[in-house]
């Protein structure tokens, strides 16, 4: 089935539907007929677990939404001159790698569970960003909520909670050990990016994330969070990696 969401309008309380009880009162798993994100995320609303796709799917969610795919489209249909729309639509449910959820705090806030490449630019808006928002700055909070909202490709997803399609995984050969805790996730992503492949952020997908659990508990994981992420600088900014070093030692990191 496909479960098409109305304009404006705001999904019933799960247990108050159909479905709802369906789901409560008998073994049932509610699949949606769709590949768009915001079909995507009004099913989930309603309990559904999980999504079918194929080539007339496909083809209905790019033609519904043109903008964001003619780029792409052309750009296969360049590379595979002889290719028909159905092998074109199924190269791009290939190329939809991860899929990453919106994470939220044991007291209900979002978090920053998405993000852009790594860059110590990046790194120090995303630094500013976050200290404000802990800190429970009004305009910051609101944006925060706001962007949290928003289903989009990104750059990159957190793994606390992210789906991964196996042969990309494998592909590029699983997580890599160099990094034992903390920035596998983001090196992941820019892996399957380099691939071609396309990383999305789904935001009707909610988890409640117990952060942070490891560390109180082991007085090293703050030193190997460092050393990840070294790792990741050495690996993707090898140019930044001296300065990189320079900071954790003066700030007392390293």
């Amino acid at each position: 089935m496909t479960l098409t969401k109305a304009a404006g309008a705001a999904p019933p309380p799960l247990a108050d539907t159909p479905l709802g009880r369906t789901i409560a009162t008998t073994a049932t798993d509610i699949w949606n007929d769709s590949c768009a994100i915001d079909e995507l995320e009004y099913a989930i609303s309603f309990g559904a677990v999980g999504a079918t796709a194929n080539p007339t799917i496909v083809t209905d969610v790019w033609k519904k939404d043109p903008a964001h795919w003619r780029d792409r489209v052309r750009a296969l249909a360049g590379e595979r001159p002889t290719a028909t729309e159905i092998e074109l639509a199924w190269a791009i449910v290939d190329e939809m790698s991860i899929a990453g959820a919106r994470l939220l705090s044991e007291r209900g806030f979002p978090e920053l569970s998405w993000g852009v490449p790594i860059t110590p630019w990046n790194e120090l808006k995303t630094m500013i960003f976050s200290r404000l928002y802990l800190r429970k700055i009004r305009r910051i909070v609101r944006k925060m909520d706001k962007l949290s909202r928003v289903a989009r490709e990104v750059d990159w997803v957190s793994g606390a909670c992210m789906v991964i399609r196996r042969p990309d995984l494998e592909a590029v050969g699983l997580l890599d050990e160099r990094y034992f805790m903390y920035n596998e996730d983001v090196d992941l992503c820019l892996a399957m990016k380099k691939r071609g492949r396309h990383v999305l952020y789904i935001a009707g997908a909610e988890v409640l994330h117990h952060r942070g659990r490891s560390a109180p508990s082991n007085p090293a994981m703050e030193r190997l969070r460092q050393q990840s992420h070294v790792a990741y600088y050495e690996k993707h900014l090898p140019m930044w990696t001296p300065l990189l070093r320079v900071y954790l030692k003066v700030t007392g990191k390293g």
